[in-house]
């Protein structure tokens, strides 16, 4: 498979669908639920955990990619921007970290978006 930059985009959809099922699984499954007892970064060991910044971003740059390629209904973008939307206001307005609560809604979320996604494979 072509890796230059770019690739993702000219890939057939699915192609492009079987690698985001991937990655979306990964974050799904190889991370961990469990808030740890102290704030990890990134030099932390070990440092997958569902609660970090990074964990977050690559979900949303995950959903960023299926939305611009028009691979999502208006529900799961509904319910995505409600998951972002809660974790960014308590983030920024209540200055609290990552709560169990929100790693419980992001997990059936994916659940609801794998669903979704490999519905679109034959």
């Amino acid at each position: 498979m072509d890796r230059t930059p770019g690739w993702i985009n000219r890939v057939s959809e699915k192609e492009f669908v079987t690698h985001t099922l991937t990655k979306l699984r990964s974050l799904k499954d190889d991370y961990v639920d469990e808030l740890p007892t102290e704030i990890v970064h990134s030099t932390s060991r070990p440092s997958n955990y569902k609660c970090r910044a990074a964990w977050w971003g690559m979900l949303g740059m995950r959903v960023r990619s299926l939305k611009d390629r028009e691979l999502l209904s208006e529900d799961i973008i509904r319910d995505y921007n409600l998951l972002a939307g809660n974790y960014m206001d308590h983030m920024k307005h209540r200055g609290s970290l990552t709560t169990a609560e929100d790693i419980s809604s992001a997990n059936s979320f994916l659940t609801g978006l794998i669903g979704s996604l490999q519905s679109r494979l034959p």
